[in-house]
C-alpha cells in the first residue's frame, strides 16, 4: 500500500506565509504605481491586475486604498525597530543611524513623485494624518534605543536628552526628503550623508557650542 508523504511544513504555516506574500507583494506593487502614476492616479484594480490578484482580495488586507500609506510607514518603523533590537557592540552608532537612515530611504522612496504625493495625500487626509501622528511616536521610539546607546557609549552628546535627540533625527530625515524631492538633484544618498553630517556636529560628543542658552522645549 501506498503511503502518501507529509509535507514538513503544516498546512497552517503554508497559509500563512502565502497570506503574508499576498500581503507583500500588493503593497511592493501600490507604491510601484505611486511611484510611477501618484497616489491619485492608481486605482485600486490597477494595484490588483497589476499584483494578478482579484480585486476583493486587496480588501481583505486593506480596508482602502489609504491604508496602504499606513502599512508603508509600519514597514518603515519596522525597520527601525529591527535596527534597535539588534545593535552591534563594535560599530560606532553613527554608521549604525547611518544605516537605518539609508534603509528607509531605500527602494521607492528614492522616487520624487512618490514621496511628494505621499505628503500630500497625508496632510490632506484627516484620517491619515491621525494614523501617522500614531506612528511617528512608534519610530522615534526605537530610534531612542540607538540614542541612548550612544550616550552610554559616550559617542552622542549627554547633556541633550535623549527624546530630543531621536526627535530632531526624525525631523532631519523627513525633511531632507522633502526638499530633496523638490530639487533637480537626483542624488538622495548624497544628500542624506551630507544633513547626517551636519546633523552630527551637533549632538556628537566634543565641545559645547557658544551662544545662548538651549531652552528645552516641553
Amino acid at each position: 500500500m501506498r503511503t502518501r508523504t507529509q509535507s514538513s511544513t503544516p498546512p497552517v504555516d503554508r497559509r500563512a506565509r502565502r497570506r503574508e506574500e499576498t500581503g507583500q507583494r500588493l503593497l511592493d506593487t501600490a507604491v510601484r504605481l505611486f511611484a510611477s502614476r501618484g497616489f491619485p492616479n492608481t486605482t485600486v484594480e490597477a494595484i490588483t491586475r497589476a499584483a494578478d490578484v482579484g480585486k476583493g482580495t486587496f480588501f481583505n488586507y486593506f480596508p482602502s486604498k489609504e491604508h496602504v500609506l499606513i502599512a508603508l510607514a509600519q514597514r518603515q518603523v519596522g525597520k527601525i525597530a529591527a535596527a534597535a533590537g539588534h545593535i552591534n557592540p563594535k560599530l560606532p552608532i553613527r554608521e549604525q543611524i547611518r544605516t537605518v537612515v539609508h534603509q528607509l530611504a531605500a527602494g521607492w522612496l528614492h522616487s520624487k513623485r512618490l514621496i511628494r504625493s505621499l505628503l500630500g495625500t497625508a496632510l490632506g487626509n484627516e484620517s491619515l494624518t491621525r494614523h501617522f501622528e500614531a506612528i511617528l511616536p512608534k519610530g522615534r521610539g526605537h530610534m531612542l534605543l540607538l540614542v541612548q546607546e550612544g550616550q552610554r557609549r559616550g559617542e552622542l552628546r549627554a547633556d541633550l536628552p535623549a527624546p530630543e535627540i531621536a526627535r530632531m533625527l526624525q525631523q532631519f530625515m523627513f525633511g531632507t526628503h522633502v526638499v530633496w524631492s523638490l530639487h533637480p538633484d537626483p542624488d538622495l544618498d548624497r544628500w542624506l550623508d551630507q544633513a547626517l553630517d551636519i546633523f552630527w556636529q551637533g549632538v556628537a560628543t566634543g565641545p559645547k557650542p557658544a551662544g545662548k542658552p538651549r531652552r528645552r522645549q516641553r
